[in-house]
Order: C-alpha cells, then structure tokens, then sequence
C-alpha cells in the first residue's frame, strides 16, 4: 500500500488526497473481490493433499484426473462470481459504502482477481505434485513483475491508480500462465497425455 500511496505522489497528487483516493478506491473494492478467493481457497483444502497422494503413489492417471477437477471447479465458482462482480460490482459496492467513489476499478480488478485464483489453485497444484521449486520462483518473479509495474506505471500522471489496476492485472494473468506451463510440464502429466495420444491414434 505504502508504495502506491509514494508513488502517487510523485504523479503530482497531494499526499493526503493520494491516501483518501486509495483507501476510496481498493479500501471498498477489495472485500467483494475476495469473495471468489474464498471458495477457491476451500477447493485448494480438498483437491491438493490428493495431488500429493496421486504423486506419491506415481498415479499418472490419477494426478491429471484431479488437476482437470480442481481446474473445472475453479472456473465453475469464478467465472459467474467474476461475471456477478463486473455486472453489480460497483452499485453494490456504493450501497455498501455510501461513496459514489465506491468500486470505482471493479470491473477490471474483478478480471485481474479470476486470474488470480487460477494462479492460486495452479500453485498448490504444482506444490502437490512436488514442483515446489517451480512454484516458488514463479511466485518471487511474479511479485517482481508487479513491484516494478506499480511503481512505473503508479507514477504517471495520466496512469495514477489505474497504473496500479494495469500491474495487478499483468501480474496474475502472467503468474497463472507461468503455474499453467509448469503443471503441463510435469512428468506425470506430459506422459499421461502421450499414453492419451497413442491410445487414440490406435483406436483410429
């Protein structure tokens, strides 16, 4: 938070009309984002200690059965809560608050959020199936991402806070591509979906 508000001063805001429109902005944003956070969090409590299993047991079938699961359950809960929150996002969140100001950047943010949850339910994915390292340095290069684009972006004076909308953005769409990839990639999956491939050529 510290970050944006410093930057926004540099745009050319005064500070403390910098801090009020922050704290307007996400301040009364951010409790109707984190309602599709909160199922994709349950999800991850039940699917990813069976990742761990399947992997342990070297259950190649069985590990792409549930991440195809925990995937199909993730866009089954954020894609209409997603689709809710850019339809009613911003009049609920002026009932709510009584500023018009209110969900000023829902829409976006609530895209930037779906991303979101995807990176988080890939990332307990790839720690389940024992790709912590992979896990771990997209996770760091992610935060980087949006560190250095908050900070550039924040700082332009025809950007201001939705500079910091633009890196928020960036950031999860690119950190669950990263985790996608990396899913892909794994032993198990790459020769479960070869297995898949031969088995339907030969049926043809």
């Amino acid at each position: 938070m510290y970050r944006v508000w410093a930057r926004l001063i540099v745009s050319g805001i005064d500070p403390s009309k910098a801090l009020s429109a922050y704290g307007v902005a996400f301040g009364m944003t951010m409790p109707l984002l984190n309602l599709p956070m909160a199922f994709i969090v349950s999800v991850s409590l039940v699917t990813i200690p069976r990742i761990s299993e399947a992997a342990a047991l070297r259950d190649e079938g069985s590990i792409m059965r549930r991440v195809r699961k925990s995937l199909t359950a993730t866009a089954a809960i954020t894609l209409p809560l997603t689709a809710f929150l850019i339809a009613y996002g911003k009049p609920i969140s002026v009932a709510l608050f009584k500023n018009p100001a209110a969900g000023a950047y829902i829409e976006p943010l609530a895209v930037g959020t779906l991303f979101g949850c995807f990176e988080y339910i890939l990332h307990g994915l790839l720690n389940g199936m024992g790709r912590e390292k992979a896990a771990a340095s997209n996770m760091i290069m992610v935060g980087a991402l949006q560190l250095a684009l908050t900070w550039y972006l924040t700082a332009m004076p025809e950007l201001r806070l939705m500079g910091y909308v633009w890196a928020y953005l960036v950031a999860n769409v690119v950190g669950s591509l990263l985790n996608l990839r990396d899913v892909l990639k794994a032993p198990g999956n790459s020769s479960a979906r070869r297995r898949a491939a031969k088995r339907k050529a030969h049926n043809v």
